[in-house]
């Protein structure tokens, strides 16, 4: 691998967002240790390999000694201390430390600062992208695809977050049923805008009507028709948001023929008709979740 680290903090995006990397590492022969506080910088470090079999650190009190390759996260303004180690190579991506709170609102995992990882195909290709385009990093737009290749490569390493992981493990310990559920449920978002046959989908995987309910119940806490009554309604309102298409000729596209009923599902999941909906750009629709569906219930 090459041996970089570049400053991309300075550098005008075309696309504002919160993730912006401030800079990235690459190198295949670090070697020097650190000792004192750090900067105000979130980092991700990749470690992938070295002559030993772990690494060692100190990071405001609390001592790590991970194997190889692990990823290491150092903290904004931590009390930071590495143990001496041999030259080893690695890849990382920092950002400011204002971003932790956004980081956390979006589900990534801070807590940890240690875990071991294995490199796979889509982290070696992101690294690869990244590195490639970091020969381009002045021209207009190019840092902003680095900052999009940076939050993919950090969604690739905390899915191998030990809390992550233990999830999608139960997950795959889950009774067969489950596993066909979220298939079917995949299926509906796939085909949302097509004739749904529901027992010709039960049927093509394997189940019963009433096991099939019976699972989907188990899963979520809707019904299917509830759910794609929901994804139909949602797909109506980026309709009408965003095209100058008759309020029936959007029910005709989500696959809602009689149009009086539209306007009355539509009044149930957004609290207005879809005109009034039109007439409110600000106005955005109740989250997606099991919160719409008991006011359902409760209406």
């Amino acid at each position: 691998m090459r041996n970089y680290l570049v400053n991309l903090e300075d550098l005008p995006r075309i696309l504002q967002g919160p993730f912006q990397i401030t800079a990235i590492l690459s190198t295949g022969r670090a070697e020097a240790p650190w000792h004192g506080v750090r900067g105000n910088y979130l980092e991700f470090c990749l470690r992938l390999s070295c002559r030993d079999e772990y690494a060692e650190d100190l990071q405001n009190g609390v001592r790590t000694r991970m194997p190889y390759p692990h990823i290491y996260l150092k903290y904004p303004k931590s009390d930071y201390h590495t143990m001496p180690f041999s030259t080893r190579s690695a890849f990382a991506i920092l950002y400011s430390g204002d971003v932790c709170e956004e980081l956390l609102r979006q589900g990534f995992l801070l807590d940890t600062p240690a875990w071991p990882v294995t490199l796979t195909n889509s982290m070696e290709h992101l690294m690869r992208e990244i590195d490639s385009l970091c020969d381009g990093m002045t021209k207009p737009g190019v840092v902003d695809c680095i900052d999009a290749r940076g939050i993919c490569f950090l969604r690739e390493i905390m899915l191998q977050h030990p809390a992550n992981k233990a999830r999608m493990e139960m997950n795959q310990k889950e009774s067969p049923y489950q596993s066909k559920i979220q298939q079917i449920a995949a299926y509906i978002r796939l085909h949302l805008l097509k004739e749904i046959d529901l027992d010709r989908i039960i049927q093509e995987n394997g189940l019963s009507r009433r096991s099939f309910f019976r699972h989907w119940n188990m899963i979520y806490p809707f019904s299917p028709l509830e759910y794609i009554q929901e994804l139909r309604i949602r797909e109506a309102c980026k309709l009408l948001r965003n095209t100058a298409l008759s309020v029936s000729d959007v029910a005709y596209r989500v696959r809602i023929q009689n149009s009086s009923y539209f306007a009355a599902l539509f009044k149930r999941f957004c609290g207005m008709t879809p005109r009034e909906f039109r007439k409110n750009p600000d106005f955005l629709p109740p989250e997606t979740g099991e919160g719409w569906f008991h006011s359902l219930r409760k209406r």
